[in-house]
């Protein structure tokens, strides 16, 4: 079994959807003595994704700030050259950024 579990998803899921994954990810983690790491999802244009923000904040959990590494504002925009332009992934350089 694993140690640690970084888990970077949820840009796709409604808050409702997203809360209820993080729930389960934690108890099945805390049950299995397996450390659990989520992602602050950043919002993308048409994706304010603030509610998601607040549920990771809220967790207890560690995370990565994805939302803060790319600069990430309500409207959508990041950081220059970060966001590609499919307006949902990284570039290589906002990947960088990330990780």
């Amino acid at each position: 079994a694993p140690k640690e579990i970084l888990w970077m998803l949820g840009m796709n899921d409604t808050a409702a959807v997203f809360q209820n994954y993080v729930e389960k990810m934690k108890h099945l983690c805390e049950s299995r003595g397996i450390g659990l790491c989520i992602y602050r999802v950043p919002p993308v244009p048409g994706k304010e994704n603030e509610e998601k923000s607040r549920i990771v904040i809220q967790s207890g959990l560690p995370y990565v700030d994805a939302w803060k590494a790319v600069g990430g504002r309500l409207d959508g925009t990041w950081y220059e050259g970060y966001l590609s332009g499919d307006l949902v992934h990284p570039t290589e350089l906002g990947a960088k950024a990330i990780a």
